[in-house]
């Protein structure tokens, strides 16, 4: 099925924005000329002719549930008009510079990031439903349209929880990363919460993390407020040294406070040298580090 998406996120999502329907539509005829072009994705195998056919069909078929399908995390597949990816697509999507809107205290480097007591379990405290990358893609998290090279999913045995993890490795280039393109944002991979985080409240966000590689990574891990897959400020930029990664998986936690409420916000990992992987990402008691 195409809506492979919850109502939460992705294909199927409501505009929480001022994105209205002409403008889905606007969006959703540039990726499936994309899609055509390209010679891959189901958009292109109904042909350009039937495209606004197609896109009429899914505006009526989205108010429903989807089948349950686990991304397989290849390479190329595309987005949805919200941001968010499409199972077993590809495509282009605009792009733009993210505005005001909701900004966060950065953690300065050299900061400790492990927790006093790391036994969180993966719920967390039940705000961040999609944090370990299971389920579909729109079940609470989806990869965005991004300028960064290196993300893909790994469903190989070796997940921190559940059966899928999220891998960041700085020798892949853009084409062979998940939904990477020249004009892309910046975040990788987006969270809707089920419960806005407020402003001028800490949050402690869990994430479990390993390495991949055998030296110790350079770059940076950014978390970002964002809107419909496009950052719109900064809440914590995090040096990969300073997370003292091992090749086992670790816990790490960072603490945050936005500026104005949030019910989205996302991640990319950007850097010279870095093999990642990340999971089990959840909100928790104070981190205590």
């Amino acid at each position: 099925m195409l809506c492979a998406h919850t109502v939460s996120s992705g294909l199927c999502k409501v505009p929480r924005t001022a994105l209205g329907g002409l403008t889905w539509l606007r969006r959703f005829w540039q990726r499936a000329s994309v899609a055509a072009s390209s010679g891959s994705g189901p958009l292109y195998s109904v042909g350009m002719r039937q495209a606004p056919l197609l896109a009429l069909i899914l505006v009526i078929a989205c108010g429903g549930e989807s089948e349950n399908r686990t991304p397989s995390g290849a390479a190329g597949r595309g987005a949805t008009a919200s941001g968010g990816l499409m199972n077993g697509s590809s495509g282009a999507g605009g792009s733009s510079t993210g505005g005001s809107g909701a900004a966060g205290t950065d953690s300065p480097a050299g900061s400790s990031y492990v927790p006093k007591d790391p036994n969180v379990p993966a719920a967390g405290d039940g705000r961040l439903g999609g944090g370990s990358f299971e389920g579909n893609l729109g079940n609470g998290w989806d990869f965005c349209f991004t300028k960064h090279p290196g993300a893909s999913l790994d469903d190989a045995t070796g997940s921190s929880d559940g059966t899928t993890w999220l891998t960041l490795d700085s020798r892949r280039s853009c084409a062979d990363s998940v939904a990477c393109q020249a004009d892309g944002d910046d975040v990788q991979v987006g969270f809707w919460l089920d419960t806005t985080l407020p402003r001028d409240v800490p949050v402690h966000l869990y994430f479990d993390v390993i390495n991949l590689g055998s030296a110790s990574p350079s770059g940076i891990l950014q978390l970002d407020a964002m809107q419909t897959c496009m950052s719109t400020a900064a809440l914590a930029t995090i040096p990969l040294p300073a997370l003292q990664l091992t090749s086992n998986w670790t816990t790490r936690c960072v603490t945050f406070t936005p500026s104005t409420a949030i019910d989205e916000f996302g991640l990319f990992v950007s850097g010279d040298a870095f093999r990642l992987g990340l999971d089990t990402f959840r909100f928790g008691p104070e981190c205590g580090n």
